[in-house]
């Protein structure tokens, strides 16, 4: 499945109920929307998903937009009973969570 705007794809794949979503290489200001927008969508139309990884491989910028879709697609998630992982993150992405507490909310998988 490929969700995406005019400008900013985000790719969504289904392995058995696990669902993968590729992170853009920003979240900032003008992805953090549509990430939230996505997330939001998974959530309401895969009930029977347990589980969101999020591969955050490409992503090396991170602003305060882009942490407050993360926290918010977090909360989200817990609400609804589904697991958010992230993986491959970035180092300088790493620090951010690590300085906000997120590192301790979110699992983290280094996967290469």
């Amino acid at each position: 499945m490929l969700i995406q705007d005019q400008i900013h794809p985000l790719t969504v794949t289904d392995f058995d109920g696990t669902l993968l979503l590729q992170l853009p290489a920003r979240l900032s200001n003008y992805e953090a929307p549509l990430f939230t927008q996505v997330c939001q969508q998974l959530l309401q139309k895969r009930p029977s998903s347990k589980q969101i990884v999020m591969d955050c491989s490409q992503t090396s910028f991170l602003d305060r937009y882009g942490l407050d879709a993360l926290v918010t697609n977090i909360n989200l998630a817990r609400q609804q009973g589904v697991a958010l992982t992230l993986r491959n993150v970035h180092p300088a992405m790493r620090v951010v969570l690590s300085i906000t507490g997120l590192e301790e909310v979110s699992a983290i998988e280094a996967v290469n």
